[in-house]
């Protein structure tokens, strides 16, 4: 008797599987929508969701990289990638102008704009060679505009003057500009200046001349001044002037190292007192010695640790067959920069003609002049003879450090 009810008890604690109908321990079933499964009938016909901790119908589940998600998940945390098709995690999807896409496919087939800082397909990424950085079209087109060649300039005219120059000698420019509204336009088409960024400004761009040479060549930069006359320069900005190297043997170079070695504190006074303190353009540092050993032009760039900013860059010869005059602070003042190319042409030269013994007997008579004034009269006088130099260097020392 007690067996028999018993078992009418164990019976009625027994529950059908909604979809097998078998009777089972309420505790051996598991809810799913509102029904009762067993733990076979949900195998069968159910998945987990590993995203939302819920059972879910074998054809609404999905497994994305061996993760079963339900549809809602995938659809509320998921991307499909757009070249490959399979499903990102939103924490790992890259967002590109034309969609979404995983890690791999961007790197198979998307650039990095460094125009807009978006990701674009390469098929419309374009590699900008002096910049190292993929553009999209837009930005491509954008910087395109700000970047343009230098035109030719014939050296050989014979029909020129060298009175602006007092030297036959070629030289070439570089003036940076640290102004967002620059002519790009005006400049590109009404001058001879090639156009290029510049890691060094934060803004604006670096203009530089072709080869140049004479009176002409300075006429050529007047028209340049002229376009930008109104743009302002900005205090991080540099003016560099090229003088051509190519003529020249090792000894000869070694010569103008020296001059300039003497002359290179009282460089410093006819320009912007910050110009001294500025890492683009340091004071000599290398000693008459290490150029006195120097045999080749490669020997020159060996001396120099391959360091350029210096106000005299030695290191240009064996890069470009120039020497790089880096003093000077940013300009647009065709004064200025017509009056530095005549007085370093002249300086130049004038280490070309004259001896070591000129340089010393130079020094004895430097050291004798006590006065900041008096030192800058004696050398531009004694290198390039000219009273109007002398007159515009003063008159700027006055100016900056006075």
């Amino acid at each position: 008797m007690e067996l028999k009810e018993q078992n009418i008890i164990e019976n009625e604690n027994l529950t059908e599987c909604s979809h097998c109908g078998d009777e089972f321990n309420i505790d051996d079933l598991v809810e799913i929508d509102g029904e009762l499964y067993c733990d076979e009938c949900k195998c069968e016909n159910f998945c987990y969701c590993e995203h939302c901790d819920t059972w879910v119908d074998n054809s609404d589940i999905l497994n994305i990289n061996d993760e079963f998600v339900c549809q809602t998940c995938a659809d509320n945390h998921f991307y499909k990638c757009d070249e490959c098709g399979d499903f990102i995690h939103g924490d790992d999807v890259i967002y590109t102008a034309e969609g979404h896409v995983c890690n791999t496919c961007c790197d198979d087939y998307y650039r990095y704009c460094a125009g807009c800082g978006e990701y674009h397909h390469e098929d419309y990424s374009y590699y900008n060679d002096y910049r190292g950085e993929y553009y999209c079209e837009n930005c491509y087109n954008d910087y395109r505009e700000q970047e343009f060649e230098s035109q030719y300039f014939n050296t050989e005219l014979f029909n020129t003057s060298y009175s602006q120059t007092n030297s036959t000698r070629c030289y070439g420019i570089e003036l940076e500009i640290e102004d967002c509204e620059l002519p790009y336009n005006d400049i590109e088409c009404n001058t001879i200046f090639g156009c290029k960024e510049d890691g060094s400004l934060s803004e604006g761009s670096e203009f530089y001349s072709p080869i140049l040479r004479g009176d002409k060549g300075i006429e050529e930069i007047k028209k340049f001044c002229d376009i930008v006359k109104y743009n302002s320069v900005g205090n991080g900005a540099g003016f560099h002037l090229h003088i051509d190297t190519r003529d020249l043997t090792v000894e000869q170079i070694k010569k103008v190292y020296y001059l300039y070695r003497i002359i290179d504190n009282d460089i410093f006074r006819t320009i912007c007192s910050s110009r001294i303190e500025n890492s683009y353009c340091q004071p000599l540092q290398v000693k008459h010695k290490a150029i006195r050993n120097v045999i080749d032009k490669e020997g020159f760039y060996k001396t120099c640790k391959g360091d350029r900013y210096f106000g005299f860059n030695i290191d240009s010869v064996l890069a470009h067959n120039t020497i790089e005059i880096r003093y000077h602070h940013g300009t647009i003042n065709f004064e200025e920069i017509k009056n530095w190319i005549k007085l370093h042409l002249s300086f130049v030269q004038y280490g070309l003609k004259h001896s070591n013994e000129d340089f010393i007997r130079l020094t004895k008579e430097l050291k004798t002049i006590k006065n900041q004034k008096g030192r800058l009269r004696k050398i531009i006088y004694t290198l390039t003879r000219d009273k109007a130099l002398v007159d515009f260097y003063v008159k700027q020392y006055e100016t900056f450090w006075a």
